[in-house]
C-alpha cells in the first residue's frame, strides 16, 4: 500500500482567479466512483500521474461529518468543501509518485504545513458572473501553487514511516527479554529455552567414562562426536517452534 493522503479537494472559498465553486453544483461522480486520478501540476502524462482518489465526499457543515479528521477540515475550511482520500503510487516503484510522497513526508515528519494542496480539474457547465453553479469534477492535481488557498493536504497513512517505527521499536526491545544462541535471537521464550538447556547440561554431563568407546553413555558418548556440538546448535538454529525445544535438543 502506497501513501495515503487526504484534504479539501475544493471548496465555495473564492480562488486566486476571483471564481467561486458551488459545491451543490458540483458532480462529483467520477472522484466517489474510483475514476478519478491524482496528477502533479496537472500533468497527465503517464509519469505524472501519481495517485488515485479513493473516496470523495460533500460537506456542507459540520452535521455532515462523519468522523474527527472531516470535522477538522471542516474547522479550518468554514465553507461547504469537497473531502477526498487519494493512495499515491510510491509503493508501485513510480518514481514521480515516489517523489511526491517524499516532498509530503518532509514536512509531515517535522510537524511542518504541507506545501503541496489540491486543484480541481473538470469542465463547467454553467456560471452566473464569477460563481461556478453547475460543473464536473474529473481528477485532481497536487500542485505546490493550488489557486484555491484552501485546498490543503494531509497524510492519513504512511506505511514507510509505519515501518521505519516498528524497526526502531523492535531495536529497544531489553536485552533482559531475549536469549542468544549463534546469533539467534528468541524472544518470549525462556522459560522453555532454560528448561530444554537444563536437560541438555544433565545429558552432556552424566554418563561414564570409564569404559570402552563402544560402552560409552550420556555427555561421555556425545563427546566421542566432535560434530554433535554443531548439530545442536543447528537443531537449536533451525528451530520451527512447532515441536517442544527439548524434544529437538533430544533428538
Amino acid at each position: 500500500m502506497g501513501m495515503i493522503i487526504d484534504g479539501i479537494g475544493t471548496s465555495e472559498h473564492v480562488d486566486s482567479s476571483s471564481e467561486q465553486m458551488s459545491i451543490q453544483g458540483h458532480d462529483i461522480s467520477d472522484l466517489v466512483e474510483g475514476r478519478g486520478v491524482l496528477n502533479f501540476e496537472h500533468d497527465n502524462s503517464v509519469d505524472s500521474i501519481i495517485g488515485h482518489i479513493i473516496f470523495a465526499k460533500k460537506i456542507y457543515g459540520k452535521s455532515d461529518c462523519s468522523n474527527d479528521r472531516e470535522k477538522m477540515y471542516w474547522d479550518i475550511c468554514g465553507k461547504a468543501f469537497v473531502y477526498i482520500k487519494a493512495e499515491l503510487f510510491d509503493a508501485e516503484n513510480h518514481a514521480g509518485a515516489a517523489a511526491a510522497a517524499a516532498l509530503i513526508r518532509y514536512y509531515h515528519k517535522r510537524k511542518e504545513k504541507i506545501l503541496a494542496g489540491f486543484s480541481i480539474e473538470g469542465v463547467t457547465l454553467s456560471r452566473s458572473g464569477n460563481k461556478l453553479e453547475r460543473s464536473v469534477g474529473r481528477r485532481l492535481a497536487l500542485t505546490l501553487r493550488p489557486c484555491n488557498r484552501s485546498c490543503i493536504s494531509g497524510v492519513l497513512e504512511d506505511p514507510m514511516v509505519s515501518e521505519a517505527v516498528k524497526k526502531s521499536e523492535l531495536s529497544t526491545i531489553s536485552d533482559s527479554n531475549l536469549i542468544t544462541v549463534d546469533s539467534i535471537v528468541f524472544e518470549d521464550s525462556i522459560e522453555e529455552i532454560k528448561l530444554s538447556l537444563e536437560a541438555l547440561n544433565k545429558t552432556l554431563t552424566g554418563g561414564n567414562y570409564d569404559v570402552a568407546p563402544s560402552a560409552l553413555s550420556g555427555g561421555a558418548a556425545l563427546q566421542i562426536s566432535s560434530s554433535m556440538k554443531n548439530k545442536i546448535k543447528a537443531a537449536v538454529r533451525d528451530w520451527d517452534r512447532t515441536r517442544p525445544l527439548a524434544e529437538v535438543i533430544k533428538a
